[in-house]
């Protein structure tokens, strides 16, 4: 089972896209026939160009709390508390992404599962990154930056992909 692991987070992965994708229009569709507003929630994350992009495109509304009820709040405090800015924001793209995780369900995986994704997300600002970034010529750079961010995507759902068997259709 240990092999089949990746094949089975890409799986998921694609599985929820389409799922939610599919989800996501027909509530569109729903809202134009009663004369609702569009409801952006899904933003082409398949496109996405790095782990912070690819959160700001998928479940955009569950994004948009938690920065606005989680992540924000928390970086005031942290700041009128005496944090410096990078530590304030360290702290509540923790705290952030572990609710994201547990928010899903209450659960070890999940927790590792938001921690894993804070650790990328921070990661995407270090230095060490941005140089990796810089070095890779341009005429790649688009699609060099599309597959590192979908592999770190496929990898984080292998920590859930067991825990959504209700939830995916299954080959």
């Amino acid at each position: 089972e240990e092999r089949n692991i990746l094949f089975i987070s890409l799986i998921t992965h694609l599985s929820l896209y389409f799922q939610f994708m599919s989800a996501c229009k027909i509530v569109n569709i729903i809202n134009y026939i009663f004369g609702q507003s569009k409801i952006n929630n899904f933003n082409s994350p398949l496109l996405s160009e790095s782990i912070g992009d690819f959160w700001n495109r998928w479940h955009i509304t569950l994004g948009k709390f938690t920065r606005n009820y989680i992540s924000q709040p928390l970086i005031y405090f942290l700041r009128k508390k005496g944090f410096d800015n990078k530590y304030a924001y360290l702290i509540s793209t923790i705290f952030s992404f572990i609710f994201i995780g547990i928010w899903h369900k209450i659960s070890l995986n999940y927790f590792a599962f938001g921690i894993y994704f804070a650790f990328f997300v921070l990661f995407e600002r270090s230095e060490f990154f941005l140089k990796i970034k810089t070095s890779i010529p341009n005429c790649l750079k688009k699609a060099v930056n599309i597959m590192y961010t979908q592999s770190i995507i496929v990898i984080g759902y292998s920590f859930v992909s067991r825990y959504l068997e209700n939830v995916i259709i299954h080959p």
